[in-house]
């Protein structure tokens, strides 16, 4: 069953010219806190995104811890290239696609190890 949900949970890339709305960034809270269930991790109280929220750096700075410990947990490097960023930044596709990176890397990995137990 655990399988079923993580390949629901993977998450796709953003885009260029992608008009970001707060179910986008809400699914990648939901991600890290399935994840932190599936890992028996206390799960994060994120700051949840509304629509018409302006996006400041602390919404997305909030998500780079959770996904650090859930990095460690399963043994992926957990160095970012661009986070923390700031206020300010003009932000691009690859600055959230690297926190969608991350999170699938991991959900992979939680996947791969699944498949090899079951062998």
């Amino acid at each position: 069953m655990d399988s079923e949900v993580l390949e629901k949970t993977l998450l796709p890339d953003f885009f260029d010219g992608q008009v970001l709305f707060s179910y986008d960034l809400l699914r990648l809270q939901q991600a890290i806190n399935t994840l932190e269930c599936l890992a028996k991790m206390q799960t994060t109280k994120f700051n949840p995104f509304y629509e018409g929220q302006f996006l400041n750096a602390d919404n997305l700075n909030q998500m780079v811890e959770p996904i650090k410990g859930l990095l460690k947990v399963h043994d992926l490097p957990t160095s970012f290239r661009f986070f923390p960023i700031s206020d300010g930044l003009d932000l691009r596709p690859e600055h959230l696609n690297e926190l969608v990176d991350k999170i699938n890397q991991t959900i992979k990995k939680r996947l791969d190890s699944e498949k090899m137990r079951k062998m």
